[in-house]
């Protein structure tokens, strides 16, 4: 787990999918890669956001923030090629950020000096949950106390299995504006995935600071894939 992400989330309507798809695998993530401080990139599709449309999380891995940072990502579109930014177009609803971590926790918790077994880039499923903290900004050690003190034993509770890590949440901070808390929650693939497992009347988001506005989204690796041969360690 590198110490800063740039996440993007984003529609993509079905008619546009395979063309951006192609591109964005085939030449932007390689593109992005090449630049110094890049260590790693992922791909996620999730639920259709409404008919004819598909919903994606990309992240890309830096050595720190300041790798997504100089150049900035406002500075960086200005340098864009006409394919870019008529692949740029096809993006609806964009949310943007760039992250630096603050703490991990994995499931079983004993074996949470194995933090690299299920990361970002092999994870079958990954659950991406903004927190703005609200109340005009006066609820966020709240919130973060929260985050630590409830969220997080809830979701890796009772979950030991056979002492493989079989989940990881990371805890974020985003650098670049609202919502500033990320729990981002990786799991292996191996168990059914829990649609329910953020619900905000659910169990596990109970208690939570009433200021508190939530803005989940999910989805399955589909870059790299999984049947591709084992990445280097990041």
């Amino acid at each position: 787990m590198t110490s800063a992400i740039w996440a993007l989330a984003y529609d993509i309507s079905a008619t546009d999918r395979d063309q951006y798809l192609d591109w964005f695998h085939r030449v932007h993530i390689p593109n992005k890669l090449a630049r110094p401080g890049y260590r790693w990139a992922a791909h996620y599709q999730g639920a259709a956001a409404m008919p004819d449309m598909d919903s994606y999380i990309a992240l890309f891995g830096g050595e720190t923030t300041r790798v997504f940072l100089h150049p900035s990502p406002a500075q960086l579109k200005t340098k864009q090629d006409n394919l870019t930014r008529k692949m740029m177009t096809l993006r609806h609803n964009t949310y943007a950020s760039i992250l630096t971590h603050e703490w991990s926790v994995s499931t079983p918790l004993e074996t949470a000096n194995q933090m690299n077994s299920i990361d970002p880039a092999t994870a079958g499923r990954l659950d991406f949950l903004g927190i703005d903290a609200g109340g005009g900004g006066g609820m966020d050690e709240a919130v973060g106390a929260w985050a630590v003190q409830q969220l997080m034993p809830r979701l890796h509770r009772d979950q030991a299995g056979d002492g493989q890590i079989t989940a990881i949440t990371h805890k974020l901070a985003s650098v670049t504006g609202s919502p500033s808390h990320i729990m981002m929650h990786l799991r292996d693939g191996t168990k059914t995935p829990d649609d329910n497992l953020f619900d905000p009347d659910g169990s596990i988001m109970a208690d939570r600071p009433e200021t508190a506005v939530l803005d989940h989204r999910s989805g399955s690796l589909i870059w790299p894939s999984l049947r591709a041969q084992a990445l280097p360690k990041i």
